[in-house]
């Protein structure tokens, strides 16, 4: 074939050009490869490694290798709109944040302190904040799957919290029909399958073949169980895996690379985020960080619930990278907490964790959950428990005089705002209205994005990158902190809040 070179000035224009003999134009060959003049492979020793696995390496679990182009627009294609404004960005730091660049920040001038507590308010008033991480992230498609009638066969892998899976499943019976469980046989998953009319299998064999679903409620090797195994029988079997947390980074990828070589879908469902009040706070945060600039994040939790958390705080950033710890050790007689000072998303952070369990009852005696404050240039956003109140403290200010001296009988709109506005519902739940109908909307929420993933056949690249960064930073601080220590069961029963009141009023 003729080879065309550029025309010089001068030369006439009644012929067209060639390129002198011999030379060789230079020539793409399949995606992702890149060849010198001469026609040779030149992609193995110039090929970037993958930001997508924890070691850069070969094959990731996307299969072949793609260039760093194609790789940079899958990412941003299965990010949101919002986290796609600034445009992506590749080199290791882009798994570990939810669309690359950050969005552009508005000018401080743009709204005032007042604008700001309005904005948050309005969720109060509205329920919006249900919208955060609780929203579906392919809201768009939502609508045209609810013109289609098919139901997702599915079965649940577990049945201690597999009972929350369970309750979620019979919230959606237009979406998905439960066709069995998967347990080892005990009395209780018998009667959890007889009571709910389904048949009990002892193993992925038994399954029949036009299971669609299957959510593994089994604790991962990470923690003593074989969650990761199953969850790679499900898939290699040809079935969509939705998978409790936690995992290890290691075996989160091996799943991520059995669910891409089977052509299904996985997802690793964190739980927490979905979690109503939890869910409210992240998007007052994204909201408030649309306009101010993070200050610090402080937080408390206990050890069993130490990934959520750090997957909370890395949505609500909208980042987890650049992150570091430093543990603080006391002398001494130790408290319950440990400490932990460092960053996150490279906001400043301070961690106080309750590194202690009862090996006799490790789902028990915890003194709390989540608790998480995340500072502001213009107020403070806080979560007061997993299951309770977020509350917004607008900051402080108060105006000069001409002379100087503090104003304070200024009409400035910033002293107009409440001190502190309650974002969501006023009443918090029982515990037991958590476990009827908190936990299982929360799980109801995850499952209606895997069904959106598994109908239209589209990976959930962003998130399970994300993932993989979240398992990371778990894995480094959990090393840090080092093994729990044991704890008696000596904590007594709960404590009412009229009893407190009583033994005010008797004071």
């Amino acid at each position: 074939m003729a080879q065309y070179r550029a025309r010089r000035r001068g030369e006439p224009t009644d012929r067209p050009l060639r390129r002198p003999a011999g030379a060789v134009a230079r020539r793409r060959g399949a995606a992702g490869t890149r060849r010198d003049g001469a026609g040779r492979d030149r992609s193995g020793a110039t090929r970037r490694p993958s930001a997508l696995l924890p070691d850069g390496g070969g094959n990731g679990w996307l299969g072949r290798r793609r260039s760093a182009q194609a790789a940079r627009g899958a990412a941003r294609r299965g990010q949101l709109p919002d986290q796609r404004r600034g445009g992506g960005r590749g080199g290791a730091g882009a798994a570990g944040r939810l669309g690359g660049r950050r969005p552009r920040r508005r000018r401080a001038a743009a709204r005032t302190d007042a604008g700001q507590a309005g904005e948050l308010a309005d969720m109060a008033k509205t329920g919006s904040g249900r919208t955060g991480y609780g929203r579906h992230p392919n809201h768009r498609r939502r609508r045209a799957m609810s013109d289609t009638d098919r139901r997702i066969k599915t079965v649940v892998c577990g049945a201690t919290f597999g009972q929350a899976y369970l309750a979620g499943i019979e919230q959606l019976p237009e979406s998905f029909e439960l066709t069995g469980m998967l347990a080892r046989g005990s009395a209780h998953a018998q009667d959890c399958a007889r009571r709910r009319g389904v048949p009990l299998y002892r193993s992925v064999d038994e399954l029949p073949a036009d299971i669609e679903l299957a959510c593994v409620v089994v604790r991962a090797g990470i923690v003593g169980g074989a969650g990761g195994e199953l969850a790679q029988a499900l898939l290699a079997r040809g079935v969509h895996v939705l998978q409790e947390h936690p995992l290890h980074a290691e075996e989160l990828a091996a799943c991520l690379h059995a669910a891409k070589r089977a052509g299904r879908q996985y997802r690793l469902n964190s739980f927490y985020p979905d979690v109503e009040p939890v869910a409210n706070f992240i998007a007052a945060a994204r909201r408030a960080l649309a306009v101010r600039r993070p200050c610090y994040v402080d937080a408390a939790c206990s050890v069993h619930v130490l990934y959520p958390l750090l997957d909370i705080i890395g949505r609500a950033l909208g980042r987890l990278r650049p992150w570091s710890f430093q543990v603080h050790r006391v002398d001494g007689a130790a408290g319950p907490f440990t400490c932990v000072s460092g960053q996150l998303g490279g906001v400043p952070l301070t961690l106080r964790v309750q590194n202690q369990l009862d090996p006799r009852d490790p789902d028990n005696h915890t003194l709390l959950l989540h608790r998480i404050e995340l500072g502001t240039t213009g107020g403070t956003l806080r979560l007061d428990d997993t299951h309770g109140h977020v509350i917004w403290h607008p900051r402080m200010h108060l105006e000069r005089r001409g002379d100087g001296v503090l104003d304070l009988s200024s009409d400035a709109p910033s002293l107009a705002l409440p001190t502190a506005t309650l974002l969501g519902r006023a009443e918090t739940a029982s515990y037991a209205d958590v476990f009827r109908r908190v936990w299982p909307d929360a799980i109801a929420r995850a499952l209606l994005r895997m069904r959106d993933n598994i109908v239209s056949g589209i990976a959930p690249t962003a998130d399970n990158q994300y993932a993989l960064s979240c398992c990371q930073v778990w894995q480094q601080l959990g090393a840090l902190l080092g093994p729990s220590s044991p704890m008696s069961s000596g904590l007594g029963e709960p404590l009412a809040a009229g009893q407190l009141m009583a033994a005010e009023v008797g004071a």
